[in-house]
């Protein structure tokens, strides 16, 4: 099987993944959204460990996040909060151990870049990105689809835009140290196709006018790039090609959802403000 086959199948599945997301129900909405955040801060902390031969330390960072995550479940269960308390205790006794085994086995000069790095993962995972679980709660009156598909689509109109704009006009790199294929014409691209994108479809979605839309699809948009970048900026300095490979043809979870894990929380404030 040819690599554009493998790619195009995995493409068919994330979309079939993403209809299921804004279509099924919150409960399923919630299970999926868990999944790409909790994977993501596996795959990230994988990377770190990797980067400085240490004891790994991804499923401390994993049920990190589960644990900060689990405050948005979407409809009450009693020993929810007992179940969060154990997730807590494991994830502690984890780190301490590896803590541990870090204090015997890594380069001292290595020890304070892995544990603030590792602990960062979980901040950035657990409470910022975690912030997509609010997109799918009844806050404000929304139904959980139209801010999460609002979203959705503005993140994905600005990665075509910019793809799109970057192929036929692209002469300036925008970050050359951190991507050679970035360039500023493709981010101005991206943007002005994530604000048409967002000036269309919120009043439909998010039940807005099309002037604030327009005004939120710009700031998501750019924060849509800015999210690549970052995750870019990481995978360059661990010298990582892809987060991993669990996503046949296109790397992991970071790969596909970086930008819109780094926009989830800032639609949501920007949703906040303008309802």
């Amino acid at each position: 099987m040819s690599n554009l086959t493998v790619r195009i199948l995995s493409a068919i599945a994330l979309i079939l993944l993403g209809a299921c997301t804004l279509l099924l129900n919150v409960h399923t909405r919630w299970a999926i959204i868990a999944f790409v955040v909790v994977g993501g801060a596996w795959e990230l902390s994988r990377m770190i460990d990797r980067k400085f031969a240490a004891p790994h330390l991804a499923w401390f960072s994993a049920l990190s996040t589960l644990a900060f995550s689990l405050p948005y479940f979407p409809f009450p269960i009693l020993p929810l909060s007992l179940v969060g308390d154990w997730i807590w205790l494991v994830a502690i006794v984890s780190l301490l151990g590896y803590v541990l085994l870090a204090f015997r086995h890594l380069a001292i000069e290595s020890l304070a870049p892995w544990l603030l790095m590792n602990g960062f993962v979980c901040a950035y995972m657990g409470l910022w990105a975690t912030r997509a679980f609010a997109l799918t709660g009844p806050e404000l009156g929304w139904d959980g689809v139209g801010p999460l598909a609002f979203t959705v689509a503005v993140v994905a109109a600005e990665d075509t835009g910019a793809y799109a704009a970057g192929r036929l006009f692209g002469r300036h790199a925008l970050a050359p140290r951190i991507s050679a294929k970035k360039t500023v014409e493709g981010t101005v691209g991206g943007t002005v196709a994530g604000m048409l994108v967002a000036m269309l479809l919120g009043p439909v979605l998010v039940d807005l006018p099309p002037g604030p839309c327009l005004i939120l699809g710009m700031v998501l948009a750019l924060a849509a790039a800015m999210g690549d970048l970052f995750i870019s900026v990481l995978k360059r300095y661990v010298g990582a090609k892809d987060t991993s490979n669990l996503i046949p043809g296109h790397g992991g979870i970071m790969d596909r959802f970086d930008a819109l894990l780094f926009v989830a929380p800032i639609a949501w404030v920007g949703l906040r403000l303008l309802s």
